[in-house]
Protein backbone atom coordinates (compact mmCIF):
# COMPACT_ATOMS: atom_id res chain seq x y z
CA UNK A 1 0.00 0.00 0.00
CA UNK A 2 1.00 3.43 -1.07
CA UNK A 3 1.07 6.28 1.16
CA UNK A 4 0.18 10.01 -0.22
CA UNK A 5 1.30 13.45 0.68
CA UNK A 6 0.41 17.19 -0.47
CA UNK A 7 3.66 19.06 -1.52
CA UNK A 8 3.36 20.87 1.71
CA UNK A 9 4.08 18.10 3.49
CA UNK A 10 6.19 16.12 1.47
CA UNK A 11 8.89 14.08 4.17
CA UNK A 12 11.75 15.07 5.59
CA UNK A 13 14.37 12.00 5.94
CA UNK A 14 13.29 9.98 8.52
CA UNK A 15 13.98 6.25 9.14
CA UNK A 16 10.12 5.84 9.15
CA UNK A 17 10.27 6.95 5.30
CA UNK A 18 13.39 5.75 4.30
CA UNK A 19 13.06 2.53 5.93
CA UNK A 20 14.81 0.94 8.51
CA UNK A 21 18.29 0.14 7.17
CA UNK A 22 18.22 3.40 5.02
CA UNK A 23 21.58 5.17 6.53
CA UNK A 24 23.16 2.03 7.85
CA UNK A 25 25.01 1.95 4.35
CA UNK A 26 26.00 4.81 1.88
CA UNK A 27 22.36 5.66 0.76
CA UNK A 28 22.63 6.41 -2.99
CA UNK A 29 19.05 7.91 -4.66
CA UNK A 30 18.42 8.28 -8.32
CA UNK A 31 16.28 10.74 -9.57
CA UNK A 32 14.74 9.19 -12.59
CA UNK A 33 12.24 11.53 -14.54
CA UNK A 34 10.07 9.76 -16.93
CA UNK A 35 8.14 11.85 -20.06
CA UNK A 36 8.22 13.55 -23.27
CA UNK A 37 9.90 16.50 -23.13
CA UNK A 38 8.25 17.91 -26.60
CA UNK A 39 5.07 17.70 -25.46
CA UNK A 40 4.26 20.13 -23.35
CA UNK A 41 3.62 19.49 -19.39
CA UNK A 42 4.04 15.43 -20.40
CA UNK A 43 7.96 16.84 -19.90
CA UNK A 44 7.59 18.23 -16.52
CA UNK A 45 10.17 15.50 -14.97
CA UNK A 46 12.62 16.48 -17.43
CA UNK A 47 12.31 20.38 -16.52
CA UNK A 48 12.25 19.65 -13.23
CA UNK A 49 15.40 17.25 -13.53
CA UNK A 50 17.33 20.18 -15.66
CA UNK A 51 16.35 22.52 -12.84
CA UNK A 52 17.79 20.47 -9.86
CA UNK A 53 20.89 20.09 -12.45
CA UNK A 54 21.38 23.80 -12.59
CA UNK A 55 20.44 24.29 -9.25
CA UNK A 56 23.77 22.36 -8.89
CA UNK A 57 25.83 24.30 -11.05
CA UNK A 58 25.45 21.75 -13.82
CA UNK A 59 25.49 24.25 -17.25
CA UNK A 60 24.48 22.16 -20.28
CA UNK A 61 20.61 20.95 -20.41
CA UNK A 62 20.55 16.84 -19.92
CA UNK A 63 19.23 15.13 -22.99
CA UNK A 64 16.51 12.06 -22.67
CA UNK A 65 18.40 9.07 -21.48
CA UNK A 66 21.02 10.97 -20.01
CA UNK A 67 22.63 10.68 -16.53
CA UNK A 68 24.23 13.26 -14.29
CA UNK A 69 25.78 11.90 -10.89
CA UNK A 70 25.76 14.95 -8.49
CA UNK A 71 27.67 13.36 -5.94
CA UNK A 72 28.43 9.43 -4.70
CA UNK A 73 24.77 9.89 -2.97
CA UNK A 74 22.88 11.03 -6.13
CA UNK A 75 22.01 10.93 -9.86
CA UNK A 76 20.03 12.34 -12.03
CA UNK A 77 18.10 10.96 -14.97
CA UNK A 78 15.87 11.55 -17.36
CA UNK A 79 13.89 8.87 -19.73
CA UNK A 80 10.48 9.11 -22.16
CA UNK A 81 9.48 5.96 -20.07
CA UNK A 82 10.01 3.11 -18.21
CA UNK A 83 11.68 -0.07 -19.68
CA UNK A 84 12.63 -3.52 -18.00
CA UNK A 85 16.43 -3.34 -18.78
CA UNK A 86 15.90 -0.37 -16.16
CA UNK A 87 15.82 -2.83 -13.44
CA UNK A 88 19.41 -3.64 -13.73
CA UNK A 89 20.57 0.03 -12.90
CA UNK A 90 17.59 0.54 -9.73
CA UNK A 91 18.72 -2.74 -8.18
CA UNK A 92 22.20 -0.81 -7.32
CA UNK A 93 20.62 2.05 -5.73
CA UNK A 94 19.49 2.17 -2.31
CA UNK A 95 16.39 4.45 -3.00
CA UNK A 96 14.58 5.94 -6.06
CA UNK A 97 12.79 8.45 -7.22
CA UNK A 98 10.02 8.56 -10.17
CA UNK A 99 9.26 11.73 -10.87
CA UNK A 100 6.42 12.22 -13.98
CA UNK A 101 3.28 13.95 -14.66
CA UNK A 102 -0.39 13.10 -13.82
CA UNK A 103 -3.60 14.08 -16.03
CA UNK A 104 -6.18 14.14 -12.76
CA UNK A 105 -6.60 10.32 -11.92
CA UNK A 106 -4.54 11.63 -8.82
CA UNK A 107 -6.80 13.39 -6.02
CA UNK A 108 -3.82 15.79 -5.79
CA UNK A 109 -2.22 18.55 -8.24
CA UNK A 110 1.23 17.42 -6.36
CA UNK A 111 1.05 14.18 -5.34
CA UNK A 112 4.08 11.95 -3.46
CA UNK A 113 3.62 8.15 -2.79
CA UNK A 114 5.77 5.65 -1.15
CA UNK A 115 5.70 2.54 -3.73
CA UNK A 116 5.80 -0.99 -3.14
CA UNK A 117 7.08 -3.03 -5.68
CA UNK A 118 4.43 -5.38 -6.81
CA UNK A 119 3.74 -6.04 -10.59
CA UNK A 120 0.80 -4.40 -11.90
CA UNK A 121 -0.87 -5.21 -15.44
CA UNK A 122 -1.23 -2.12 -17.98
CA UNK A 123 -3.87 -1.97 -20.65
CA UNK A 124 -1.15 -0.80 -22.73
CA UNK A 125 2.21 -2.99 -23.79
CA UNK A 126 4.06 -0.18 -23.64
CA UNK A 127 3.12 0.78 -20.23
CA UNK A 128 5.40 -0.04 -16.99
CA UNK A 129 5.10 1.04 -13.54
CA UNK A 130 7.07 2.08 -11.25
CA UNK A 131 6.05 -0.79 -8.71
CA UNK A 132 6.61 -2.95 -11.96
CA UNK A 133 10.25 -1.70 -12.22
CA UNK A 134 10.65 -1.88 -8.86
CA UNK A 135 9.81 -5.88 -8.76
CA UNK A 136 11.50 -6.40 -11.85
CA UNK A 137 14.40 -5.21 -9.81
CA UNK A 138 13.78 -7.58 -6.72
CA UNK A 139 13.15 -10.25 -9.28
CA UNK A 140 16.12 -10.10 -11.43
CA UNK A 141 18.65 -8.75 -9.30
CA UNK A 142 17.77 -9.82 -5.68
CA UNK A 143 17.08 -6.30 -4.37
CA UNK A 144 14.61 -3.17 -4.72
CA UNK A 145 15.52 0.25 -3.87
CA UNK A 146 13.21 2.15 -1.34
CA UNK A 147 10.70 3.55 -3.91
CA UNK A 148 9.11 6.92 -4.23
CA UNK A 149 6.57 8.49 -6.78
CA UNK A 150 6.49 12.43 -7.15
CA UNK A 151 3.63 13.19 -9.72
CA UNK A 152 2.49 16.73 -10.94
CA UNK A 153 -0.20 17.50 -12.46
CA UNK A 154 -0.07 18.14 -16.28
CA UNK A 155 -3.07 20.23 -17.88
CA UNK A 156 -1.80 20.91 -21.82
CA UNK A 157 0.08 18.23 -23.91
CA UNK A 158 0.34 19.76 -26.89
CA UNK A 159 3.70 19.90 -29.34
CA UNK A 160 5.99 22.19 -27.39
CA UNK A 161 8.65 22.32 -24.88
CA UNK A 162 7.00 25.00 -22.64
CA UNK A 163 5.05 24.06 -20.04
CA UNK A 164 1.40 25.37 -19.48
CA UNK A 165 1.63 28.20 -17.22
CA UNK A 166 -0.36 26.10 -14.31
CA UNK A 167 2.00 22.83 -14.60
CA UNK A 168 4.84 25.33 -14.05
CA UNK A 169 3.42 26.89 -10.98
CA UNK A 170 3.40 23.47 -9.56
CA UNK A 171 6.73 22.89 -10.61
CA UNK A 172 8.08 26.44 -9.15
CA UNK A 173 6.25 25.27 -5.85
CA UNK A 174 8.00 21.77 -5.25
CA UNK A 175 11.42 22.66 -5.98
CA UNK A 176 12.07 23.76 -2.63
CA UNK A 177 10.38 20.91 -0.72
CA UNK A 178 12.31 18.34 -2.88
CA UNK A 179 15.56 20.04 -1.96
CA UNK A 180 15.02 19.71 1.54
CA UNK A 181 14.23 15.98 1.18
CA UNK A 182 17.24 15.60 -0.48
CA UNK A 183 19.70 16.43 2.11
CA UNK A 184 21.11 13.82 3.20
CA UNK A 185 21.86 12.77 -0.38
CA UNK A 186 23.72 16.38 -0.70
CA UNK A 187 25.83 15.56 2.06
CA UNK A 188 27.49 12.62 0.79
CA UNK A 189 29.87 14.37 -1.19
Amino acid sequence: MSESFACSDLPLPSLDIWGKEAFSCSPRLLILGIGNPDRQDDGLAWHLINRLATYWGHSKVLDIGETLPVNEGLTLCTDLQLRPEMAEDLATYTHVCFVDAHTGALPKEICWQTLQAGFQPSPLSHHLTPQSCLALAEALYGRSPAGFLLSVRGYEFGFSRQLSERTQRLLDSVVNPLLRWLTPFLQQG
